[in-house]
């Protein structure tokens, strides 16, 4: 049974609920958002588990696939998170001054078909800050709010399977994690990248080659990560995994950040000669 819309109506004019308090542009619950900022564009389908698809930086594309599975304590599998409904999209950008473009959206999905219906309620945040041209330098920061509307406690597994392909290329990549709540990812090109989980720590984690992670999140098994760090060299991946139980009324927070420095060109010729040209090439149109 559900709450008491009362209490929903108070959380939201209390501010917790982020929606509620956003100033932004409704995105019209569009499929397809494009967030932009200096030297880079994000490209976003909140309609499908492509999820952010598309992380440009100067005119490469680092990124093929990062989004979101959930499973609660009633499920025998995984859904991605556009599995549940779309509540609201907003977009917004924090730098006027600078770049007049959005480079902030905020996504809410719920298991009803309004906010007052839900029970789950999961919002995802992404932020892009880009960098002067040329630089090579980009970031994205990430806020999940899983929130517990209902009058029961809910189990739940949440995860984030990422698979970037540093360089615009699918191999060559060595993906590893390097402490508790970190991944890094360097291409033969000598492209740098790392993930951190500000807080929480994931609960489990692994990394392993295109398409093991994605697969076992589509399918009609449960998933448990398998706690393996990497190193992992070729099309490699990743994944993170938190298990919790979120009381009634009560919410969970996750925040991240990712960024991207891709080197000047004359110490790219370097790494990819001290790589040698050993690590085969994928393109990512060539994924299947």
């Amino acid at each position: 049974m559900k709450m008491a819309n009362a209490y929903k109506r108070y959380v939201l004019s209390m501010g917790t609920l982020a929606v509620a308090a956003m100033v932004g542009t409704p995105a019209a619950q569009a499929g397809l958002i494009t967030l932009e900022d200096m030297n880079s564009t994000v490209t976003i389908d909140t309609d499908s588990s492509d999820g952010m698809s598309s992380w440009v930086v100067d005119g490469v594309d680092n990124l093929y696939q990062q989004w979101f599975w959930y499973r609660t304590g009633n499920m025998t599998s995984e859904n991605s998170i556009d599995q549940l409904n779309k509540l609201d999209v907003t977009t917004n950008d924090r730098n006027p001054l600078f770049d007049t473009r959005d480079d902030a959206v905020t996504i809410t999905y719920g298991d009803g078909l309004t906010l007052q219906d839900s029970g789950l309620v999961i919002q995802v945040k992404f932020s892009l800050t880009g960098a002067t041209p040329n630089s090579g330098i980009s970031d994205i920061a990430e806020e999940i709010a899983l929130y517990n509307f209902s009058d029961e406690a809910i189990d739940i597994s949440f995860f984030q399977y990422s698979d970037f392909d540093l360089n615009g290329t699918a191999g060559g990549d060595t993906v590893y994690r390097t402490n508790d709540n970190t991944f890094r990812q360097r291409d033969e090109s000598g492209v740098e990248f790392s993930e951190t989980v500000v807080t929480p720590v994931p609960t489990r984690y692994e990394a392993a080659y295109y398409s093991d992670l994605v697969d076992r999140l589509d399918d009609d098994s449960i998933t448990v990560l398998g706690n393996i760090g990497g190193p992992v060299t070729g099309d490699a991946t990743w994944a993170f995994q938190w298990d919790l139980t979120i009381g009634a009324g009560n919410s969970f927070l996750i925040s991240k950040d990712k960024s991207i420095q891709v080197p000047a060109p004359g110490a790219a010729i370097l790494a990819s000669l001290g790589f040698g040209f050993a690590g085969w090439v994928r393109r990512r149109n060539e994924k299947c």
